[in-house]
């Protein structure tokens, strides 16, 4: 870029409009081409103002209810079969590497419907691509893979799970049979048989919750010599004993499949990869190139007076655009998958001021973006739960928060044309809100509240550049074509909350302007 510029730098006239940053608007009938580009690698990010690497969002010393939901819902399994809290599980730990790289090249066009008005539009290529690299060790593991899980059980497991719950079946309906055939004279043993029928009902329905249900089932359960593994053996045994001693009835005389042993490191891979599991799939080699959010805008000045190069000058602008969810949002199959969209529309308004004396100029801006409400299959799980079940998921209206932005941006003539920009950036995210789409579908016990927590940011980034700016008129006098030009490099430098990357950004951007209205 800069080999380019030089030559047009060391050509242009000295009497020529002084270098500013590139123009918010375009003239009258004029047609404004642009063409940028960003690259945006990065190995790590701010989580609540600390700086870490990128991969210890994956990160876990124990993969437990508190890191996943998969171990969160197969304790609240057990506890509502065992009538108390089990012990806690865990599917051992996982640390991981990572490294994201993220490209955009953009073409605007912009035309002037007035001297004061301009409406523009941006679309954007999107590049984006993770390196990413797990390590999960299951030496402290203490559950096993459910046999009886449809893809990581065995066909005896499968067989033993189905022929217990048959049997379940046949014992309680011979029992609900029995009381409505009037079986049970004695009143002691009718309110026995009753009770035993309530409760064998709950314990068929947590149980099966439990080991079979196709989208509650959980992948992973304690062994069958644990505590809790005993324990639940031992809640059908004496189900059993009633059903056929004081009922003297029907009895179950069967067991379900449990794990006989913990999880080996072969196991946890296949648990990572399993649909019934977290179904992670593996980053691509070639990095997927889509669409982006485009985005719409109308730019207007409100007030000039004079130009940058005057002994002083001030320009005021107002602007009010769309971005348009035209992107792909990340897919929830791919850990720290970036997408080339954020998933829903949002609407912004803002204003820009510039002023200037001499050399010397400052364009500061304040933007607010409004994020709107956008409805879509999610994984639900808080911030900090990246390992999500796969198969449970819920229709969900989330609505991002909020974001307010305010940049200042001091340039430096050097010589005509050519100057040295600034970049100085606060931004504010709110939380987001989340609603069930449709309440019916509502999962029990979840509360949607723990889920955007921690959803809020703030970010402060600062950069340098250059900014390259001719009208066009050579050194005979006659106006060509004009042009605009930039190179800037960016970082995230502090945040205090939220979730941040901090890539190494770097832009650059050139303009060249047509008439298509006379001349």
């Amino acid at each position: 870029m800069i080999r380019r510029l030089l030559p047009a730098l060391l050509l242009a006239p000295l009497g020529a409009i002084p270098a500013q940053l590139p123009l918010l608007t375009a003239p009258a009938g004029v047609l404004r081409i642009e063409l940028g580009g960003g690259f945006f690698p990065t190995d790590e990010l701010r989580i609540d103002g600390t700086r870490r690497p990128l991969g210890s969002r994956l990160s876990y010393p124990t993969l437990d209810a508190a890191a996943t939901p998969l171990v969160g819902n197969t304790e609240a399994a057990l506890a509502r079969v065992l009538g108390r809290a089990p012990g806690p599980l865990t599917l051992g730990s996982v640390s991981a590497i990572a490294e994201q790289q993220r490209g955009v090249a953009t073409l605007g066009l912009a035309v002037g419907i007035t001297r004061r008005l301009t409406f523009s539009a941006s679309v954007p290529i999107v590049s984006t691509r993770t390196q990413l690299q797990l390590r999960p060790v299951a030496t402290d593991a203490n559950v096993g893979l459910n046999p009886a899980d449809a893809a990581l059980g065995t066909p005896a497991g499968i067989a033993q799970t189905t022929a217990f719950f048959t049997a379940f079946d046949e014992a309680l309906t011979a029992l609900s049979g029995r009381i409505a055939g009037g079986a049970f004279t004695n009143p002691t043993q009718l309110a026995l048989a009753q009770q035993t029928l309530g409760q064998g009902t709950t314990l068929r329905d947590g149980l099966f919750q439990l080991l079979a249900d196709p989208v509650r089932g959980s992948a992973v359960l304690p062994v069958a010599s644990s505590t809790d593994g005993s324990a639940v053996l031992a809640a059908i045994t004496a189900l059993d004993a009633t059903l056929g001693g004081a009922l003297g009835g029907r009895t179950i005389s069967a067991a379900p499949a449990l794990p006989a042993a913990v999880l080996t490191a072969t196991d946890l891979d296949a648990l990572i990869a399993a649909p019934t599991g977290f179904g992670i799939t593996e980053p691509e080699d070639i990095p997927p190139v889509g669409l982006g959010d485009v985005e719409l805008g109308l730019t207007a000045e409100v007030l000039r007076r004079g130009a940058p190069g005057d002994a002083s000058w001030l320009g005021v602008w107002a602007r009010a655009g769309a971005r348009l969810s035209t992107g792909t949002a990340p897919r929830p199959g791919y850990l720290l998958d970036q997408g080339s969209g954020d998933g829903q529309p949002d609407v912004e308004v803002g204003g820009i001021v510039e002023l200037g004396r001499g050399r010397f100029g400052l364009r500061g801006s304040a933007l607010m973006t409004l994020q709107l409400a956008g409805t879509a299959d999610e994984q639900p799980a808080t911030r900090d739960q990246l390992f999500r079940p796969a198969r449970i998921t819920a229709l969900l209206s989330r609505n991002p928060g909020d974001v307010f932005t305010i940049t200042a941006q001091p340039f430096y003539r050097i010589v005509p044309h050519f100057a040295l920009t600034a970049l100085v950036q606060y931004q504010r995210r709110g939380a987001d809100a989340l609603n069930w789409a449709d309440p019916t579908q509502a999962i029990a016990g979840l509360d949607l509240t723990t889920l955007v927590q921690g959803t809020s940011a703030n970010a402060t980034r600062v950069g340098l550049g250059v900014s390259f700016v001719h009208d066009g008129v050579n050194r005979e006098g006659v106006r060509k074509m004009p042009v605009e030009a930039g190179f800037s490099i960016e970082r995230t430098v502090a945040s205090s909350a939220g979730v941040v990357a901090t890539p190494l950004t770097s832009r650059m951007v050139i303009r060249v302007y047509k008439p298509i209205i006379g001349r």
